[in-house]
């Protein structure tokens, strides 16, 4: 179980990276003009979303991997549930529903990452994962 954690982990934390990078840097927003679509959110409350996705990455991985602050990762994953749960009500209401229904799955996936970190018994939920333990990598 804590193999298939830290895989969900990984893949949300590359896919929030990855899109958090794009919006940011107005990658996004220039292509779609480009394309001539209209956004439902532009100019700097897009980046500041683009902001939000790349500090929720980091947040599902830092506190883990340093082991400063884990009880932090289920929040940034239930934070990144709530983007992904405005993104679909924009999606919805802009008429993109297959688009709708890929923030869904990643809302599920993050609100469910978030219920399931933290309930390590061998330490009362300071680690949100057990491997994440240095001295046991053999440091």
């Amino acid at each position: 179980m804590e193999t298939f954690l830290w895989g969900v982990q990984g893949f949300l934390a590359c896919v929030f990276l990855i899109a958090g990078v794009a919006s940011a840097s107005g990658f996004l927003e220039r292509r779609a003009h480009a394309q001539g679509i209209v956004m439902p959110v532009q100019g700097l409350r897009f980046r500041l979303i683009g902001v939000a996705e790349v500090a929720g990455s980091i947040g599902l991985i830092a506190p883990v991997a340093t082991g400063i602050a884990p009880a932090l990762t289920p929040l940034a994953a239930a934070g990144l549930a709530i983007i992904m749960a405005g993104a679909t009500i924009l999606n919805l209401r802009a008429g993109r529903r297959i688009t709708a229904f890929v923030n869904i799955g990643l809302m599920a996936m993050c609100a469910w990452y978030s219920t399931r970190t933290g309930n390590d018994e061998r330490n009362d939920g300071a680690s949100p994962h057990v491997i994440a333990y240095p001295l046991e990598w053999g440091f």
